[in-house]
């Protein structure tokens, strides 16, 4: 008996009529089989299953290549049926690719009184479209599983083509601008990991063309690019050249220093997280090499693995002592490559500006979340325990509730912060309306 594994909700009965209205390719007597299947699929999954095991090569690349546009999280179960082909292939990564049922919000950008982020994610809307967007090509012919043969040209295209070849193979993809977009966003991160830095601006330039998607693609090139960074022990200004360089092709993106700007600001905070975690020994060998824009995020990394690793109770005196220890350390590593570099989840604990905190300065938290910045390292450091000590697995809130009495405003707000978001989450509640100390802006 032929089995598929459905760990997956199965689609809703619109399905079914979606599936007919798509068979429209073949004779009337497939038509039929598609409908009946879908009816099938509809109700008892591991039926729908069987029959589609008895169908020839050909009507099963159909039927599931229709399905996997309609619902690709619905048809991952299928995926094992299907020969080793291009159509499999792309059965198997649409069913893995969560944005693609689920995708961002398109938010819009926010106007900032303070300087930094608006928003802890790169929205769509911070990505300007590309006259890619724009190519219009018809589908494929001949050929059982058009859109599969689509997106697999598109991905030889984006690692062997013109960036002209990858727009026309992305344009010919139908079913939906998901399709199409999400084409393009995978394409951009192909040709970059083909070309390293020479696909710096192809690349982006495909983001732009990826609709909703734009700033997911865009936030992983930037987690491409960043992730080639040294271990944050050593200091040897060489080994550091080629990221000061990628640093240089994002500055160079565009004209727009707001956007440059913002994605810099990115760059360094995931730089930091990689090179933090991929050293052997914790040290400040990086800060003797990356610009001085980048000291905070190194600063918040290192703070986040020193308190996150810490196994007994520590004050905000001793994890700062502790954090400026590490800071002091020169280790001189070799940069010898690290296997298996495991990165830590971090929490959102600050998404987008609350009333009365678009004065406060924001930066990029690790490249997922924001915190607020302080010019005096000091000061910094302080910021950074706390982010590091509310992200602690448990939190370590005696910590955090020490600086609600701090002489800094931004401390005191920061503590405050941190100590809703985390009662907010814990009571598995929306965050209420919050009132709190004002921060001084930089």
């Amino acid at each position: 008996m032929v089995q598929a594994v459905w760990t997956q909700r199965p689609p809703s009965s619109g399905l079914i009529m979606l599936l007919a209205v798509l068979a429209g390719c073949g004779d009337q007597s497939r038509e039929l089989e598609e409908a009946s299947w879908a009816e099938l699929h509809d109700g008892d999954p591991a039926a729908a299953a069987e029959e589609l095991a008895a169908m020839d090569a050909v009507g099963r690349i159909e039927v599931v290549s229709k399905l996997v546009d309609a619902d690709p999280e619905g048809a991952a179960p299928y995926c094992s049926l299907l020969p080793h082909s291009i159509s499999r292939a792309r059965c198997e990564v649409a069913g893995a690719s969560e944005h693609l049922w689920a995708p961002p919000k398109d938010l819009e950008a926010v106007t900032r009184a303070g300087r930094g982020l608006g928003r802890s994610e790169l929205t769509a809307s911070a990505v300007p479209m590309s006259d890619w967007a724009q190519v219009k090509m018809p589908p494929p012919s001949g050929v059982a599983d058009p859109q599969a043969q689509a997106w697999s040209q598109a991905r030889v295209m984006a690692e062997t083509g013109t960036i002209e070849d990858v727009a026309q193979a992305c344009a010919q993809l139908r079913g939906g601008e998901r399709w199409r977009h999400d084409c393009f966003m995978q394409a951009a991160q192909l040709r970059l990991k083909r070309l390293g830095r020479a696909g710096v601006g192809e690349s982006f330039a495909l983001c732009g063309a990826a609709g909703v998607f734009r700033g997911a693609c865009v936030t992983r090139l930037i987690d491409g690019l960043a992730a080639a960074s040294p271990p944050a022990d050593v200091g040897d200004p060489l080994t550091w050249a080629p990221v000061l360089m990628r640093a240089h092709d994002l500055r160079a993106l565009s004209d727009d220093a707001e956007l440059h700007g913002e994605l810099l600001d990115r760059f360094w905070s995931r730089v930091a997280l990689h090179s933090v975690y991929a050293a052997r020994g914790m040290s400040g060998d990086a800060m003797d090499v990356i610009p001085r824009a980048a000291h905070p995020h190194l600063r918040a990394a290192l703070a986040h693995r020193v308190v996150g690793s810490a196994d007994q109770e520590l004050s905000g005196r001793d994890a700062g002592r502790l954090i400026e220890t590490v800071l002091d350390r020169r280790i001189g590593g070799d940069g010898g490559e690290v296997s298996g570099l495991a990165l830590p989840e971090v929490t959102d604990l600050w998404p987008s500006d609350g009333h009365g905190e678009s004065h406060i300065a924001a930066v990029s938290y690790m490249g997922v979340s924001r915190r607020t910045v302080a010019n005096d390292p000091e000061t910094d450091l302080v910021l950074s325990v706390l982010e590091a000590a509310a992200r602690s697995a448990p939190p370590k809130m005696a910590l955090i509730r020490s600086a609600e009495q701090h002489a800094d405003q931004r401390v005191r707000w920061t503590a405050a912060r941190l100590i809703e978001q985390l009662g907010a989450r814990a009571l598995a509640v929306e965050s209420p309306p919050r009132s709190r100390v004002s921060a001084e802006p930089n």
